[in-house]
């Protein structure tokens, strides 16, 4: 039996639809995606992407055939050569080397500085929030802090705005460079210099945590991860090795978590019968003295995290090359191709979810995301590559909400958020959330 071409939308000669995608790239995908179906081909500039949408689809890719369909991206720029880049296996021989770190002892151990921070921080800036920031500011402070002490065991507080500045130059940068037809030189190449600029300072950060790693915070992943591969004469340039995936683990915990902590805000001030049920969860914990495994069992919390992912999954597009030719459910896939896998459209994809705009938490309750389908609901990635922050993410994401319900509710302040589909799913007109005493 022959294989289906894949529907192409071409767009405009030569640019195809870079200038939609450009503008928004969310709106125009989803147009695609009701105009073409669960599977089709995009032309953005000198490259074409096929879009992928439906779980069997997903599975396929990063699943079943995973070895065939490769991580190829310009995010090495930021990552290096880490656990979020690499490929076959030297993937194989990091997940084996840093998934186990990160356990049950290692969150216990490093729970009493989370919650400190959380306190810290929330008390410190409430006023700063309530006279106007947003709310992402206190959010990203928090995971900023909880990160720096203990991922990289260092106190650099004061260089939360300098941090938070170069991680989105970064990210604007990776966004819009794939597209481009042409590579200007860095001369005279503005964003490229902020880009060099901001990969200095996180990596002088990184790299002082790495130095200090013994004396400063032995609890720390850095310190941890220095002794794991202390003699491990696989690896060749160590320093290296810690850098690119401490660095991918600062990413995927600070932005990530900080972005669905201020969505969510952002619904519960929308929907304040579900902002009381989580305040009811939590009511009668003692957050002073609270343990990484209380954490755990939260459903309605859980629930509300989940669906807020479902909406505004952090990581709202990932990329695949096809290193060859392949059946892929039906649909003529060849070698060199280059897949792109979006959450975000299956998250709201009107055949898998009832009402996939709206905010229904209920959706979640009672029931884990491999219930719900595991390549249906996929803010972490499936498969193999599921990210390996995910615990961590979802502790600190946790934990922040509990102290931050016991004391305040939310209430939308001004416009409601705009999407802004970057690396990450970011608000182009911030988070206008602000946090009232109870």
């Amino acid at each position: 039996m022959s294989l289906k071409e894949i529907p192409i939308s071409k767009g405009l000669p030569l640019l195809g639809h870079l200038f939609d995608y450009k503008k928004d790239r969310l709106q125009m995908l989803k147009k695609a995606h009701v105009e073409f179906g669960g599977i089709f081909k995009l032309k953005v500039g000198p490259k074409t992407l096929v879009v992928i949408t439906q779980p069997e689809q997903i599975e396929h890719v990063l699943q079943k055939k995973m070895d065939i369909y490769i991580k190829k991206t310009n995010a090495d720029q930021l990552f290096g050569k880490s656990i979020g880049t690499a490929n076959g296996a030297e993937w194989k021989k990091q997940r084996s080397l840093i998934q186990p770190l990160l356990n049950p002892r290692y969150f216990n151990n490093i729970f009493e500085d989370v919650k400190s921070i959380i306190i810290k921080n929330t008390d410190h800036y409430i006023d700063k929030l309530n006279n106007g920031e947003n709310i992402r500011e206190l959010f990203s402070k928090i995971t900023y802090d909880i990160i720096l002490k203990c991922m990289i065991g260092l106190d650099s507080y004061d260089k939360f705005h300098a941090v938070d500045n170069a991680i989105q130059e970064m990210t604007d940068f990776i966004s819009n460079d794939k597209y481009s037809f042409i590579d200007l030189p860095e001369v005279i190449n503005k964003k490229k210099q902020n880009f060099k600029k901001s990969l200095s300072l996180l990596n002088e950060i990184i790299y002082e945590g790495i130095e200090q790693a013994d004396t400063e915070n032995p609890r720390s992943l850095v310190s941890v991860l220095k002794k794991e591969i202390e003699n491990n004469n696989d690896i060749k340039d160590k320093k290296a090795f810690i850098r690119d995936n401490i660095f991918t683990l600062l990413y995927a915990g600070y932005d990530t978590s900080a972005l669905t902590l201020s969505w969510l805000s952002y619904e519960l001030s929308l929907h304040p019968e579900w902002l009381e049920k989580c305040f009811d969860e939590v009511k009668d914990l003692d957050f002073q003295n609270l343990t990484y495994p209380e954490i755990k069992d939260l459903p309605i919390i859980t629930a509300c995290v989940n669906e807020t992912m479902r909406l505004y999954p952090p990581g709202w597009a990932f990329t695949r090359f096809a290193t060859e030719d392949d059946d892929l459910c039906g649909y003529q896939i060849r070698k060199g191709d280059i897949l792109l896998y979006s959450p975000y459209l299956t998250h709201r994809d009107g055949h898998l979810w009832d009402n996939p705009d709206d905010f229904q938490p209920e959706r979640f309750v009672g029931k884990s995301p491999v219930e719900i389908g595991r390549f249906q609901f996929i803010p972490f990635g499936a498969g193999p590559r599921t990210c390996t922050g995910m615990q961590f993410g979802m502790m600190e994401i946790k934990a922040i909400l509990i102290y931050v319900l016991q004391k305040y509710r939310m209430q939308l302040s001004g416009e409601r958020p705009k999407m802004d589909a970057r690396v990450t799913l970011f608000s182009t007109n911030n988070y206008q959330v602000k946090l009232k005493e109870r």
